[in-house]
């Protein structure tokens, strides 16, 4: 098997635990803070980087954790950093998520130049692993360039998506930095354990934390992965480019295109 990123050295989550507010039903949120529940160090001693990097990218993760985590989910909307389903997920699920989203922010020992934004978290990846176009078996088997643990009770998740763009991508790591439109899972009523296109209210209501989260970033290349994420990034008049989604047959296209730009 596969042990490309074996000796990435990130922190990891080690003995978390959260305590459940009482529900009966399969969702539950989590009362904890969405920093302090982190086993991390200060951002320039792990990155490695100048100062300036590391204040960038601590800043989009300060963003992130203030205003992004704990938005209430919906009944087809799942925010998968503070919330958990006892069929599926261990029960600090959300802490683990939000540590292998740290851990990514955390890998990148310099800025990067281009930023690439995907439609939304699917239920095989992102719902389980924290981290755009990530899965949990991607995390477990040291597939990509950070650490992390699954959330899941069952075998980890493994995505179609998640395992192309890692394949390819993994080559340009850390040049790009990658990210959603839609920050949470779109899912059909009644079954978190299915994908559906985000609605067009979706996509306007979290077109602002995109926009901050780019002007965060400030890259020089704004790449839009599918035609949502071109729509979301046409609709606040911000200039990308538009790359083939390497799902439902895209894969080839993908390639092609994405290879042009490093």
């Amino acid at each position: 098997m596969c042990d490309k990123f074996s000796n990435i050295n990130c922190c990891r989550l080690s003995n978390a635990s959260s305590s459940e507010t009482g529900s009966s039903s399969n969702s539950v949120s989590i009362n904890c803070s969405p920093i302090d529940c982190f086993i991390v160090d200060k951002f320039k001693i792990i990155l490695n980087c100048n100062e300036k990097e590391a204040i960038k990218m601590d800043k989009v993760w300060t963003y992130i954790a203030k205003n992004i985590f704990e938005i209430k989910k919906s009944n087809t909307l799942y925010n998968q950093y503070n919330t958990t389903n006892i069929k599926h997920d261990l029960p600090n699920a959300c802490i683990i998520r939000k540590t292998n989203l740290r851990n990514y922010l955390l890998s990148y020992t310099k800025s990067p130049k281009i930023v690439i934004i995907g439609e939304a978290p699917g239920y095989k990846g992102c719902h389980f692993s924290g981290v755009p176009f990530t899965s949990e078996y991607q995390l477990e088997n040291n597939l990509v360039p950070f650490n992390g643990m699954r959330s899941s009770i069952n075998t980890p998740y493994k995505e179609k998506t998640a395992t192309i763009f890692w394949e390819i991508m993994s080559d340009y790591y850390p040049r790009f930095f990658v990210w959603n439109c839609i920050p949470f899972h779109p899912h059909k009523k009644g079954n978190i354990l299915t994908n559906r296109e985000p609605t067009k209210n979706e996509i306007l209501t979290f077109s602002k934390y995109l926009k901050e989260i780019l002007d965060l970033l400030d890259c020089d290349i704004i790449i839009s992965l599918g035609r949502c994420a071109q729509n979301s990034l046409d609709n606040l008049n911000i200039e990308n480019d538009y790359v083939r989604h390497p799902s439902m047959g895209g894969k080839s296209e993908f390639v092609i295109q994405i290879k042009s730009y490093f």
